[in-house]
């Protein structure tokens, strides 16, 4: 996509902050991908309770809080098969209270590898699965593409012996192979060197 150029009138306090060096392009540009991403958040929470879903209660965000440590923003969260179709079932909010987290920090990256939503797919009833069609559309959600390299078919099948699941394969690789540390929402027992949470 090509960039295109606009006019900006922006007000003293901010103009007097960027006048100081600061990239302007990319402070703007931060800002409202940062905006559109707390829009499609915000809408996506409330189609959920629209959906049947329980509203996230302060004490969901606070064990979720608890779970993830103090610093949450030291990891990725990676979600496994079952934690995604936990989220559109209901039985789990780990997901919901991650995305609400972005919310107060921006920076968090929610990941949910490609293999673990197809077999959410598979596994959750036709008329929830317009939950999964905005999750996985949601700018707070990274879906992770199919890496070509034969290599990591190799390596994600070793994984699926494992654990026993080609989903919870995929979430492992993400969670070793990611740039930086990761913490995966899962039931299913994983390599020792992964650090997962239960769904």
């Amino acid at each position: 996509m090509a960039d295109r150029e606009f006019t900006v009138t922006l007000p003293s306090d901010v103009a007097a902050r960027l006048a100081a060096g600061e990239d302007v392009t990319s402070f703007v540009g931060d800002a409202i991908r940062h905006q559109v991403r707390r829009e499609a958040i915000t809408t996506y929470l409330a189609d959920c309770e629209q959906a049947g879903l329980a509203p996230l209660s302060d004490d969901d965000l606070e064990d979720f809080r608890q779970l993830v440590g103090e610093d949450v923003r030291t990891y990725h969260l990676v979600y496994d098969t079952n934690a995604v179709v936990g989220h559109v079932t209901g039985t789990s909010r780990r997901l919901r209270a991650g995305l609400r987290l972005i919310l107060d920090e921006p920076d968090l990256r929610l990941l949910v590898p490609a293999v673990c939503l197809l077999e959410a797919y598979a596994q959750t009833a036709s008329d929830l699965r317009h939950l999964l069609d905005e999750l996985a559309t949601n700018p707070g959600v990274l879906v992770g593409a199919e890496d070509p390299d034969p290599r990591v078919a190799v390596t994600i099948g070793r994984l699926a012996a494992e654990t026993g699941r080609a989903g919870a394969a995929h979430a492992a690789h993400v969670a070793i192979e990611g740039q930086g540390p990761a913490m995966v929402f899962t039931d299913t027992v994983m390599p020792t060197e992964v650090l997962a949470r239960p769904t």
